[in-house]
């Protein structure tokens, strides 16, 4: 993989930041597109507020996905059911619930910010 551009738009509620949208840019090199951490040892990946969107130079981009477990981590591994073609837009919203304990695995809401 090549360059990769993360956007991170954070949306506040009350004055705490509650979700964040993510928008990445990549240019994948063959079906497998990324995989995301579900779970690492009891923390688990932020509820995902919106599905998973992903369009490329073609138009929208369909996948599949599959889980793997090693004990201490869960994780869901996204695969192209076409190849994709040039820039590829990944694009979804997370929710966020308050910061946990460390060591930190995971995104949290804390005063002022999110760790």
């Amino acid at each position: 993989m090549r360059d990769v551009v993360v956007g991170l738009k954070p949306f506040s509620d009350a004055g705490a930041i509650s979700s964040l949208q993510v928008t990445i840019v990549f240019a994948p090199e063959g079906e497998e597109l990324f995989s995301l951490n579900t779970r690492v040892i009891d923390k688990r990946f932020p509820e995902l507020l919106s599905s998973i969107q992903m369009i490329d130079e073609k138009g929208p981009l369909l996948f599949e996905t599959s889980n793997t477990n090693s004990g201490m981590v869960d994780v869901e591994h996204y695969r192209a059911k076409r190849k994709p073609e040039g820039k590829t837009f990944l694009d979804y919203e997370i929710k966020l619930s308050a910061a946990g304990a460390n060591p930190v695995f995971d995104l949290g809401m804390e005063e002022g910010g999110i760790t």
